[in-house]
């Protein structure tokens, strides 16, 4: 059984969507979403006030990292200025799981 998926990227109201099989999944270049931006220790006081000086809030800052909102299209921004960042990950979704097969 041969099983078929169709994916389109297009434009939408000036916004980038994606939609599998014509349902929509996401919406990231538009939609605020959790970002966890990681750095080296002890580097996250500069770390923040990188993020502070390009117009960012964070809202929770640890020992590797800060937690702030952002869109897609803001973390490609601070991908390309922040100096003292490690990793920049964007949450695309959230879900609670009992098991791991509730993962899979």
């Amino acid at each position: 059984m041969e099983v078929s998926t169709k994916i389109d990227f297009s434009r939408k109201y000036g916004d980038w969507i994606c939609a599998i099989n014509g349902n929509l999944i996401m919406d990231v270049f538009s939609r605020k979403a959790r970002v966890i931006i990681t750095c080296s220790k002890r580097l996250a006081r500069y770390l923040e006030a990188e993020v502070t000086e390009l117009g960012f809030t964070p809202e929770r800052t640890f020992p590797t990292g800060i937690e702030l909102r952002a869109t897609a299209a803001e973390c490609v921004r601070m991908n390309l200025n922040l100096r003292s960042a490690s990793q920049i990950l964007y949450s695309l979704k959230t879900f609670s799981a009992n098991s791991p097969d509730d993962v899979y």
